[in-house]
Order: C-alpha cells, then sequence, then structure tokens
C-alpha cells in the first residue's frame, strides 16, 4: 500500500477536493483559540436577564448615594446592567399614600428580587410581595414584622438593620460637647420614617438630662422645609438634629445651608450629611452597608432557598464621626478630638473612623480611631 492511500478518508477527500488541508493538530489549536475569543459573547447572549427593582425615597435631580453603592455591590458580584442584569428605579417623595401607590407599581412589573430601605419598605410588607425582598431599615426588622429573627428571618424579606435608635441620644451627647454653649435644641423629623416616636422618646431623654429643651419639628415631604425652618427660628433654637432618612438626604444641603446662615450647628446620622456641611454626623457606614445589599440580593439571583439568608444587625458598626472645620463655625466649635474619646463603646469589633471634612473641593480623609 502506498503512503498516500494510508491518509484518513476525510482528509484525503479534502486534500483532493480543496488543496492542502490543515494539519488536525493546527485545527485543533486554531477551534480552541476560537472558543475562548467567543465565550464571552456567548455567555452574554445565552444568560437571561434578571430583573431587580429599587424603591426608596429620592430625587431623580440628587444622585442616591445608596443606589450608588449598591449598583457598584452588584457588578462587584458580576452584574451588569444591560448584559444580563434590569435595575428598576422607583423614587418615593416620603408621603405614605405615594409610597404605596408606587410600591403596588413597581410590583406590578414583576421583578425577581425587590430591594427597598427606610419607610418604604413598610410600604412592601403591606403589598404582601410574593417575590423576595432586600431591605435596609434604621429600626427593629422583628418588632416592624418583617422577619421572625435576625438568625432565621423565614418569610421573604430578609436584609439589615442600621438601629439608629441606639444612636439617637449619642449624636445629641456629642453635639453638646463640641458645643456646650447649646441650650435650645431642634429636632427636624419626618413621623412617616420607620422608628421615629423611638428616636423622639429617646432625644427627649437624652435632652432633659443634659439640662436642654427641645422643639419637635415634623415635616411630611421637602416642601415643608421652609416653614419647618421659620418655627426653628421662631423659637431661637441654637442647635439642629436631623433625623436621617432618604427625604432628609436628599435634602441636607438645603437644611446645612439654612444652620450655617443661621450660625445653627448641626448634626444627623450619616456622613453624607457632613460632607453636605453639617458639623456633625455620626451612625454606621452606610456606602458599605448599602453595597452589602448586593450580596444579599446576589444569593437570591444565585438560587439561596427563600427565608434562609440571615440577616444582620448593623448597629454601631463601622460608626463615623463626621466633624466639619472651626472656620464655619468659630470659637463655639471644641476640639473635634473630644469626638475619638467618645466613640462608640459597644462596636462589636467594628472600626470607628474620624473624617475631617476640609471642604466641598477637597478629600475627606479618615483617620482609624482605636
Amino acid at each position: 500500500m502506498k503512503k498516500r492511500d494510508a491518509l484518513p478518508c476525510a482528509e484525503h477527500t479534502a486534500r483532493r477536493h480543496q488543496g492542502r488541508p490543515v494539519k488536525p493538530a493546527r485545527r485543533t489549536a486554531l477551534g480552541a483559540l476560537l472558543a475562548i475569543a467567543m465565550a464571552p459573547v456567548l455567555a452574554t447572549a445565552q444568560s437571561p436577564m434578571r430583573r431587580v427593582a429599587w424603591l426608596g425615597a429620592g430625587s431623580t435631580d440628587v444622585p442616591s448615594p445608596f443606589l450608588t453603592a449598591f449598583r457598584a455591590g452588584m457588578r462587584d458580584a458580576g452584574w451588569i446592567e444591560g448584559q444580563n442584569l434590569t435595575l428598576s428605579v422607583f423614587l418615593t417623595d416620603g408621603r405614605t399614600q405615594d409610597s404605596d401607590r408606587i410600591a403596588r407599581d413597581m410590583l406590578a412589573t414583576n421583578p425577581e428580587v425587590v430591594v427597598s430601605y427606610g419607610r418604604d419598605v413598610i410600604s412592601v410588607h403591606h403589598a404582601k410581595p410574593s417575590v423576595p425582598v432586600v431591605f435596609a431599615f434604621s429600626g427593629n426588622p422583628v418588632d416592624a414584622g418583617f422577619v421572625q429573627s435576625f438568625a432565621r428571618p423565614g418569610g421573604n424579606f430578609t436584609g439589615i438593620s442600621l438601629m439608629s435608635l441606639d444612636l439617637s441620644g449619642k449624636r445629641i451627647e456629642l453635639l453638646k460637647e463640641l458645643v456646650p454653649s447649646i441650650r435650645h435644641l431642634a429636632v427636624l423629623t419626618r413621623p412617616e420614617h420607620a422608628g421615629e416616636q423611638r428616636e423622639r422618646a429617646v432625644s427627649e431623654q437624652v435632652v432633659a438630662k443634659l439640662g436642654m429643651t427641645l422643639a419637635y419639628v415634623p415635616i411630611q415631604t421637602a416642601g415643608d422645609l421652609d416653614q419647618a425652618f421659620q418655627t426653628i427660628a421662631k423659637h431661637k433654637c441654637d442647635a439642629l438634629v436631623t433625623f436621617p432618612d432618604g427625604i432628609m438626604l436628599a435634602n441636607s444641603g438645603r437644611i446645612a445651608k439654612f444652620a450655617m446662615d443661621a450660625k445653627i450647628p448641626a448634626v444627623s446620622g450619616w456622613a453624607s450629611f457632613a460632607d453636605n456641611g453639617f458639623l456633625l454626623a455620626y451612625g454606621p457606614n452606610l456606602v458599605d452597608s448599602y453595597r452589602g445589599l448586593a450580596g444579599y440580593a446576589d444569593r437570591i439571583l444565585r438560587g439561596a432557598k427563600r427565608g434562609t439568608s440571615r440577616s444582620n444587625c448593623l448597629a454601631r458598626w463601622n460608626s463615623s464621626l463626621t466633624p466639619a472645620p472651626r472656620a464655619r463655625w468659630g470659637s463655639r466649635f471644641h476640639s473635634p478630638h473630644c469626638c475619638a474619646r467618645t466613640g462608640s463603646s459597644n462596636d462589636p469589633g467594628g472600626q470607628r473612623t474620624l473624617n475631617l471634612y476640609r471642604g466641598p473641593d477637597k478629600a475627606s480623609p479618615q483617620q482609624a480611631l482605636p
């Protein structure tokens, strides 16, 4: 038999009809390279678009740092909007009826997972959704009826508790230490915010203990702020506490401008308030917290069994103190070093930070507290 006749039939045919064929080993290598090059395209084409809905207070005019942090967490987990994820955003203005209606509209779009925070979680809960819900809540989710317990949430709600109630009194104490001359404290608040009544009660107790008086100034929406400012001026308040929520954060620059114009030191619960001009912010690190919500959504999208994702309490975990510079407040403002002595005594191993605000055009360096 001639050597030529020993060639495999397919290769012999290819050589006869198409000229010299590619050697089998080379064909295998080229095929492997082509498969590698096409893998991302094929994966994107074959991966179904997963549907997540976001519901929270805010405004399209003011980017939400919570939503930005959540999106970053989803990207880190491999969920890319427009490729394998559709994230629908629904914003509320703080009114209960508005929130309830938007929650129903959101559920009508049939999302696979709902992510919500603050007062709007209550609206989602009232709507009795059948899909999994991931929440961030400043009160106790067990008391609110969202979950059965932190260890075993049960049902279809899970998420994190920021437990701002535990920090309400501490903020007033820190403000008094920074500005000892304070006598008349205004509390700017939204009664619709979950846990507001308890926060108010704690604040009243601390104010009485420190020998001050308190003016309770409630609002429902941002449209009530001008009237609230007039009330604060009428009562001749010399300090301001703002209970943190999405509506207050979206208007924090406006509130801070009023406080600075009136020479009234202001405090709230999230670092973004101080970044926007408040004298002091003390509370959990919300960027990390909302980024962490993506972990819950990721596990659900990847098939975690409903009711098994443990809820977490982030009370005073990674808390922060964020004083603005003395130049903004004059001699009434005491050294920020006092803040370092009064950090959370109940921090479960988390790192506390002292963020010194230098102004809108400069970065805010962070100094770790021991």
